[in-house]
């Protein structure tokens, strides 16, 4: 009987496990039926961040810190802040061979599956599978979880939302069984939720803790034990993400300063109105801020029967049932509150709301809420012997219209890229030209109005950190103007990445060397040996340091801080403990965790270990009309084409912007093929090259096909991109001897 009961169990496990798995793979459908890349609000900063990451890890960064290409290739710190485990989830789908378009909707499917999931377990556990079952279809299906992953496109607060039924679903079970197996599960769930999204971690914190003491009032016996245990599993979370969340919170100032005043008129801006909020639309036309949506009515008439069910059953009901039906539905009403205008005077009195950027958050929780409420009337449907069918009926009939009011109108509309003339994004996109035109398309956006929370990632320490300045720099590049010298320093670098210089340098007179790079925290700096404190440079705050006269060795990188390594060290320590004590009371539990680290960590780690070496610097001295010298370059030779990075040294500042060309010539003089561009990729303009920066510029010459094997001359040059005029190289006296200069030779082998 025993076995009956147990095969039974397991053929029911899968039976909901494939349900709940069709779930997400329907509200995640409309993602697979757009062509290309689906169009949302973060659709495009999502998939050039996950680019940027994909790119550094393949570079040899296996846990970067910056994005370097970003924000006009000086780098934003988008992973110091932004928390980790997202990306490194789509990378897992990368690294097995996706492109990136698949890997954004593989990767959003599997969470919305993930919801249905967990969502289903927390049901479960406070009504049973009826209950579980209802309660994932009307979450997974809930119009905010619809909005979020089709029109928001937000990948952490999508994982969030996700991950949210877990932590109620663990203190739960924390107050039911209190133990070490209860708190190390709670421990960890609290760490992943951390590391999925900080802004869900605080959403859900008012509720968790609401839910916490609710739970613990109607347990007298465990209350003491309990309340610990809960208390340690946060600080056991925490101290476990604290190698992420705590320089994020403490180093803030590689971010921009928000103006709170700012930041609260707009969040109160986006508060919804009850009528527009509740309006019992019979399809949804997501027609709020943001495409949010309404709460519409075949969720009304859900609500309806889940409360006259609950009327009908509540004299025989157990406490626990009315306890968890009566929480849920408050909870859900204080989360409709807190995203309405009828909050607005208590949110005027708390300015830091501000940090959860956007209201309509508040829904997540509401249709948790909406969600169990509907989960536990559910259950009840067994008991109401004499209409047991004709509800279940009816309520299986307005779960369908719920679920096809809320899929209805969801967008199939490509993402485009406007200054390249792109109407689909597709695969061929997704690297720096595109990364480019993104940017471009950003400022573009913001022509009449800028937002407060426009380019949060360019540190306070830049000029470029407001707005509009930010802006014009990317729609019109206009000259930067310095207090410098000019600077006749030579350089000789042994090692340039975007990360770290190592060169030995001379000049006449002390003067300030800098990188293509906005100062944030991390880099450090050492001269001759000695450690010195890189300065950001005005305007623009890129790192620099002051530089002696005489002869020298310079070394500059960006590395964690002391407190990311102190935090990294805290981390480990607590998870080996955590680990040891998780091997004795729950080795399921450790095992899952460790494979889930090892498979997350292991691939980006080993993909970064096995990085090609970049080719070796090769010294040279050519100075292009006393503004700007050529210091350096590496040169790669391979089958499909020829890498060449360069490395300038500005000598003063310009007026104009000059573009580079890069041309490989046979011996009679022909051309074979060509690279003109803006420096850094068509990034930077050499208008906003301070004197004394010292500028890494790669470009990749794409080999022909006919192109014969054989012996050819790489040549080199710069041209006013605004009449084609090329600037002279000049010798040591400064006299012009040639437009170009023949920078080496290679020999190509087909």
């Amino acid at each position: 009987m025993s076995e009956d009961s147990s095969e039974a169990r397991i053929f029911r496990l899968f039976l909901v496990l494939a349900s709940t798995t069709v779930l997400g793979l329907v509200a995640a459908a409309p993602l697979w039926l757009t062509p290309g890349l689906p169009n949302s609000d973060d659709s495009l900063t999502h998939i050039f961040n996950f680019f940027a990451f994909d790119r550094q890890i393949r570079s040899g960064d296996w846990f970067p810190l910056r994005f370097p290409d970003h924000g006009l290739a000086y780098g934003y710190a988008v992973p110091a802040y932004y928390p980790p485990l997202p990306y490194l989830l789509w990378e897992t789908i990368r690294l097995a061979g996706a492109g990136y378009i698949v890997t954004f909707k593989l990767g959003f499917t599997l969470i919305t599956i993930l919801a249905g999931w967990t969502s289903f377990a927390l049901g479960r556990a406070l009504f049973g599978w009826r209950g579980g079952l209802a309660t994932a279809f009307v979450y997974v299906l809930s119009p905010y979880v619809l909005a979020n992953l089709h029109f928001r496109g937000a990948l952490a607060e999508h994982l969030g939302l996700a991950i949210g039924p877990l932590l109620f679903l663990v203190i739960y079970q924390l107050v039911n069984q209190p133990g070490w197996g209860s708190y190390l599960a709670a421990t960890v769930t609290v760490a992943l939720l951390i590391v999925t999204h900080f802004l869900s971690t605080l959403l859900y914190f008012p509720f968790a803790l609401l839910y916490a003491l609710w739970m613990l009032a109607g347990a007298p016996s465990v209350r003491a034990k309990g309340f610990g245990l809960l208390v340690a599993a946060a600080l056991g979370g925490a101290a476990l993400t604290s190698f992420y969340w705590l320089p994020a919170a403490v180093e803030q100032s590689g971010l921009k300063a928000i103006d709170l005043a700012a930041a609260l008129a707009a969040y109160l801006a986006e508060l919804v109105a009850p009528a527009a909020l509740l309006a019992p639309a019979p399809f949804l036309d997501y027609a709020n801020p943001h495409n949010m949506p309404e709460l519409g009515l075949p969720a009304w008439i859900l609500l309806l029967l889940a409360a006259g069910a609950l009327l009908v059953r509540w004299p025989r009901l157990p406490a626990h049932q009315r306890g968890q039906q009566v929480f849920w539905a408050l909870a859900a009403i204080l989360a409709l509150f807190l995203a309405s205008t009828l909050a607005a005077g208590g949110w005027r009195q708390i300015p830091a709301v501000t940090l959860l950027q956007f209201p309509f958050r508040w829904l997540g929780p509401a249709w948790l809420g909406l969600a169990l409420f509907v989960g536990g009337a559910a259950n009840m449907m067994p008991h109401l012997s004499n209409m047991r069918i004709p509800c279940a009926g009816l309520g299986i009939l307005l779960l369908l219209w719920f679920g096809v009011a809320g899929l209805r109108n969801l967008p199939l509309e490509p993402a485009m890229l406007r200054s390249l003339g792109v109407a689909q994004v597709d695969e061929a996109h997704i690297n720096l030209a595109g990364l480019r035109a993104f940017e471009y398309d950003q400022a573009d956006n913001l022509r009449n109005e800028c937002w407060v929370w426009a380019y949060e990632y360019v540190p306070r320490t830049s000029g470029l950190s407001a707005c509009v300045a930010m802006r014009d720099m990317i729609l019109a590049g206009p000259p930067v103007i310095t207090d410098l010298p000019p600077v006749h320093a030579q350089l000789q670098a042994s090692q340039l990445t975007p990360n770290r210089l190592v060169a030995n340098v001379s000049s006449p007179n002390p003067w300030t060397l800098s990188l293509h790079a906005f100062w944030t925290p991390g880099w450090r700096a050492m001269i001759d040996n000695q450690p010195t404190v890189p300065q950001p440079l005005e305007p623009l705050g890129v790192v620099s340091v002051p530089v002696p006269a005489g002869e020298h060795t310079v070394q500059i990188e960006h590395a964690p801080t002391a407190l990311r390594q102190i935090t990294r060290g805290l981390s480990a320590l607590v998870f080996l403990i955590w680990f040891a004590l998780a091997l004795r009371r729950r080795p399921k539990l450790a095992a899952c965790v460790l494979a889930g680290l090892l498979l997350l960590l292991g691939g980006p780690a080993l993909v970064a270990s096995r990085a090609s070496a970049a080719p070796p610097m090769q010294d040279t001295a050519v100075e292009f009309a006393g503004q700007v010298a050529l210091q350096g370059y590496a040169l790669a030779v391979g089958s499909e084409q020829v890498r060449l990075d360069l490395v300038w040294l500005a000598r003063m500042e310009m007026e104009a912007s000059y573009k580079v060309f890069v041309h490989l010539i046979d011996d009679t003089g022909r051309l074979w093929t060509q690279a003109d561009s803006r420096p850094v990729q068509y990034a930077s303009n050499t208008n906003r090259w301070p004197p004394g920066q010292v500028i890494l510029d790669r470009h990749e010459l794409a080999l022909p096909p006919e192109l014969p094997a054989g012996h050819y001359q790489v040549r080199v040059g710069l041209y006013d991109e605004t009449n084609g005029q090329r600037l002279a190289v000049v010798d040591g006296q400064g006299e012009p001897v040639d437009d170009q200069i023949l920078l080496a030779y290679v020999e190509i082998g087909r």
